[in-house]
């Protein structure tokens, strides 16, 4: 093994993946909406409807129905934005405990951690380790 191998911390870079920031779809939903909002206020602003004839109350309530109509669509297409991002975290942190589970297994498949003494000692070593090993955890608990 060469020194500069040693010395490696074995990360290794993930490709950037290219989701949109919380800025940028921020503002690309406000421009949206922008949008919309001056088209609808131009047509309030052009009708002029009287309000003393039948038509004119009609096309007043045929406004109003369609600015209720915008906010509903505008809402559903917020709450399918949001559900489909909920879908991409569900999908990342499935891959990310798969990734950790993998890297795991291929790090104990080297053999026991630093830390695991099971299977160190033999004979009489072994009882005599596991009959310290059952004093220092009764008097530990003890305490």
């Amino acid at each position: 093994m060469k020194s500069e191998d040693k010395n490696e911390t074995a990360l290794i870079e993930m490709p950037a993946m290219n989701l949109p920031s919380p800025t940028e779809i921020g503002e690309k939903i406000h421009k949206s909406f922008q949008t919309i909002y001056k088209k609808l206020e131009q047509q309030i602003e052009e009708a002029e409807p009287d309000v003393t004839t039948n038509a004119g109350r009609e096309k007043i309530a045929s406004l109003a129905y369609k600015i209720a109509r915008t906010k509903t669509g505008l809402d559903k297409a917020a709450t399918s934005l949001t559900a489909d991002q909920k879908e991409i975290i569900d999908v990342v942190n499935k891959e990310r405990r798969e990734m950790r589970d993998d890297l795991d297994g291929l790090r104990d498949r080297r053999g026991p951690r630093q830390n695991d003494h099971s299977g160190y000692f033999q004979g009489a070593g072994a009882q005599r380790f596991d009959k310290v090993l059952r004093h220092l955890t009764t008097n530990s608990t003890r305490n």
